[in-house]
């Protein structure tokens, strides 16, 4: 009876991991800095309030090697969209914070080399703020 309890219960678990949601694409869980360059971000740093509607700069400390770079926006760790890709690496990029994002203090930027080999790094959290957060 027990042994029949135990294989009951070991069944049952093996059907509820087979059952767990596989659908996440695993482009979205690669969310570590890859292969550090000597790209640094400058801007934004943990202590930074965005708000939405506003033109800010992003800014960050350049590779030589690196022509072209892209501009990503992570959220947690989702990539919540590309803000742009293939400019010149020169060092910033105005950006205006878009006014349908979500205000969080999960933000971060992601400056990554065009080429292959995905050489860049994240920066700091930041937030984004509504005009009614005062602090």
């Amino acid at each position: 009876m027990i042994f029949s309890r135990k294989l009951f219960v070991l069944i049952i678990s093996l059907i509820l991991l087979n059952c767990r949601d596989s659908s996440t694409p695993t482009a979205n869980l690669d969310f570590s800095p890859g292969p550090q360059g000597n790209i640094t971000v400058t801007s934004p740093t943990s202590s930074e309030n965005w708000q939405p509607g506003t033109v800010r700069t992003i800014m960050w400390n350049k590779e030589s090697a690196i022509n072209k770079v892209d501009v990503l926006l992570f959220r947690k760790d989702l990539k919540i969209l590309t803000i742009t890709q293939g400019i010149e690496n020169a060092s910033s990029y105005d950006w205006e914070v878009p006014a349908d994002l979500d205000y969080s203090h999960h933000y971060r930027i992601k400056i990554v080399s065009s080429s292959p080999g995905d050489i860049g790094t994240f920066s700091d959290y930041f937030y984004i703020i509504g005009s009614q957060v005062t602090n």
